[in-house]
């Protein structure tokens, strides 16, 4: 379980980077 847990949080930290950059490129 905690395994799963430790996956899903990098997954979701690495959609939230994506967001971001998506937002700084729309931005240009």
């Amino acid at each position: 379980m905690q395994c799963i847990l430790c996956f899903y949080s990098i997954v979701s930290l690495y959609f939230f980077y994506n967001i971001l950059c998506w937002r700084h490129a729309i931005k240009i």
